[in-house]
C-alpha cells in the first residue's frame, strides 16, 4: 500500500521580506492524512540525495521507508517487520545512515540500519536484561552502544548489526556499588574510533548532596573494550551536570559543560576543563551570571533585579546563582577556540480533571500533569585553551512547541571563521551568523509554514526544522488545518506534513 500524500508541484511564491533583504520561499509541500492507514510520521534528511520518510501502518508490526527526492517525489519503499507490539525507542542518523531500535515491555528489541542510498535495510532482534529502560543509543561503526537502566542499576551493552553479536560492557567503579551509577551522556568522538561514555557516581548511603557526586569517563573502543575509566575531577564544590569533550591530542581532551552548586540537574554555570593522561590538569567555572549577555532576553525591569541581588551577594564576599535546565551542545572547535552552545528551557504543567469511583461513588478530581519544556534563550560562549571566556552572545528562542525531553533544536555549523546558527522561533526562521571575535554578522528572521492555500488556516502546528542541503530547509510535523472553501468532505484536517524551504 502506498502512502498517500497530496504534492503541491509548482513552487510556491509566498515571500516574506525581513530584515537584511532575507526571504523564506515554501518551494514544495506535502501532506498525509493522520486519519488514513500509517501513524508516528516521521523523516531523515540526506542533503542533495532527498530523505526517507518512515511511517507505522497502524495495528501491525510493519514500518514503512519511503525514499523522497529533493523535489519530495517519491521514488522507492520498502516495508520492514519489526517484532510484535514493539515500538520505535530511539533513532540515531547522519548524512550515511539511518539507525533505528525498536523495543517492547518485555526487553525484546528489533535493531535496523538502512543505506539511505539504496533502503538497504540490515536487521538484527535480541533480549535486553529484564526491565531496561533504554535511555540513550550511539553509533560507533558497525556497534550500536545501547544504554539503559534497571532495577540493578545502569546497563551498557553494544550490538554489532553485521553479525547480530551482543556484549554486555561492566560499569563497575571502585567504591561505589551499581545503583549509585548513572549514565549521563555518551559521545562518539570525530575520528570513530572511541567512544567516551560519562557516568555519575554518587554514594546512595549519603544522600544526595553534590559533594559526594563524581563524574568518570570511560572509553569505548571499536572491539566493545573499554579502554581508559578516570574521574573528571573538580573542586569539590560543582556537580558538572553535562559534558562533552573535544580531542586535542594523544591522550588529551578539552571538556566543557555544565555544573550545579545544589546538587540538583539544573545548572548555575558553565565549566571548562583540559584532561591530559587521565588527569585534569586545569577546570575552570564560569556563573551564568558573569558572562556578559546571559540576562539580555530578559524585560529591563526582571534583569536589573536579577543584577541587584547579584550585587548585594557580591558586597558580602558571596556568589549569587540562578538556576538553569539547558539542552548543551556537544563541544565544538573554531581556529583556537573552543564553542559552547546551550538552550536554555523550563518544565511546564498542566492541571487535568479526570473522574474516579470512591466508596461506589463517581467523583471529579484534578492533577497536575507534565505539559513538555519550554525554550527561552540559548547561550553561545568561546573559550581559550586555559578556560577563559573570550567572548559570549545570548539571544531568544521561543519554538512553536515543547518537547518532552531536552532537544536541541539550533542547527550549527562551523567554517573557518564563522558561526552559523538556524532555529525556529515562534512561527519564524532565524538565521544568525558570529565570527570568531563574537561580532555578529547577520541576524535574519523570515515567517515560516504555509499550507499553499489562502483558504486554509493553521489551528495547530508540532513543527521541526532542519538544514537539509545548499539553501534548502526541511519543516515537518503534524498540523490541524481548517478549510474555508472546502466544498466537499471534511472543512478540518489532521496531516503530517513537509515543507521544502530556501532561506536566503
Amino acid at each position: 500500500m502506498q502512502l498517500k500524500a497530496s504534492l503541491l508541484l509548482a513552487t510556491l511564491t509566498f515571500g516574506f521580506s525581513v530584515q537584511n533583504q532575507a526571504q523564506v520561499l515554501n518551494e514544495n509541500r506535502i501532506e498525509f492524512d493522520l486519519n488514513e492507514d500509517y501513524e508516528d510520521f516521521g523523516l531523515s534528511a540526506y542533503g542533495a540525495d532527498g530523505l526517507i520518510l518512515y511511517a507505522k501502518l497502524e495495528k501491525k508490526d510493519i514500518w514503512k521507508l519511503e525514499r523522497y527526492s529533493t523535489d519530495l517525489k517519491s521514488d522507492k519503499s520498502v516495508n520492514v517487520t519489526i517484532g510484535k507490539k514493539q515500538t520505535l525507542k530511539k533513532k540515531v542518523e547522519d548524512e550515511n545512515e539511518l539507525n533505528m531500535l525498536f523495543t517492547d515491555a518485555k526487553g525484546n528489541y528489533t535493531f535496523i540500519h538502512v543505506e539511505p542510498a539504496t533502503l538497504e535495510v540490515t536487521k538484527k532482534s535480541g533480549v535486553m536484561p529484564k526491565k531496561t529502560q533504554v535511555g540513550e543509543i550511539a553509533i560507533l561503526n558497525n556497534l550500536v552502544l545501547v544504554a539503559g537502566q534497571n532495577t540493578k542499576g545502569p546497563v551498557l551493552f553494544t550490538i554489532d548489526y553485521q553479525s547480530g553479536k551482543q556484549t554486555f560492557i561492566p560499569l563497575a567503579i571502585s567504591g561505589y556499588g551499581p545503583k549509585d551509577l548513572t549514565i549521563e551522556n555518551m559521545q562518539i568522538m570525530e575520528d570513530e574510533t572511541e567512544a567516551i561514555i560519562y557516568i555519575n557516581a554518587a554514594d546512595s548511603r549519603l544522600g544526595k548532596n553534590v559533594y559526594d557526586q563524581s563524574v568518570y569517563a570511560m572509553h569505548i573502543n571499536t572491539s566493545s573494550k573499554k579502554t581508559d575509566l578516570y574521574m573528571i575531577e573538580t573542586d569539590g564544590e560543582h556537580q558538572l551536570t553535562s559534558v562533552s569533550a573535544s580531542k586535542t591530542g594523544d591522550d588529551e581532551y578539552i571538556l566543557t559543560g555544565t555544573y550545579s552548586t545544589r546538587g540538583t540537574n539544573t545548572s548555575q554555570g558553565i565549566f571548562i576543563a583540559g584532561v591530559s593522561n587521565k588527569t585534569v590538569s586545569f577546570i575552570k567555572y564560569h556563573n551564568f551570571l558573569d558572562f556578559n549577555e546571559f540576562l539580555s532576553y530578559l524585560p529591563d525591569r526582571k534583569k536589573e533585579k536579577i543584577e541587584k541581588k547579584k550585587e548585594r551577594k557580591e558586597d558580602n564576599d558571596k556568589e549569587f546563582s540562578i538556576d538553569y535546565l539547558m539542552a548543551s551542545h556537544e563541544i565544538a572547535v573554531m581556529n583556537d577556540q573552543y564553542i559552547y552552545l546551550g538552550e536554555a528551557y523550563y518544565p511546564t504543567y498542566r492541571t487535568e480533571t479526570y473522574t474516579t469511583t470512591v466508596n461506589g461513588q463517581t467523583v471529579t478530581r484534578t492533577r497536575t500533569v507534565f505539559d513538555g519544556n519550554q525554550y527561552t534563550h540559548a547561550t553561545i560562549a568561546a573559550f581559550d585553551d586555559e578556560g577563559e571566556l573570550i567572548w559570549d552572545r545570548t539571544f531568544e528562542m521561543w519554538p512553536s512547541y515543547k518537547p518532552f525531553f531536552a532537544k536541541r533544536f539550533i542547527e550549527l555549523n562551523i567554517d573557518e571563521d564563522n558561526i552559523n546558527m538556524l532555529f525556529a522561533s515562534n512561527n519564524s526562521i532565524k538565521s544568525m551568523q558570529v565570527d570568531d571575535n563574537g561580532k555578529i554578522l547577520h541576524d535574519n528572521s523570515a515567517e515560516l509554514i504555509d499550507t499553499g492555500s489562502d483558504s486554509d488556516k493553521v489551528k495547530d502546528s508540532y513543527s521541526n526544522l532542519s538544514y537539509w542541503y545548499d539553501n534548502y530547509f526541511l519543516a515537518h510535523g503534524n498540523q490541524t488545518i481548517k478549510d474555508s472553501d472546502a466544498s466537499f468532505g471534511k472543512k478540518k484536517r489532521r496531516v503530517y506534513f513537509i515543507n521544502k524551504i530556501s532561506f536566503e
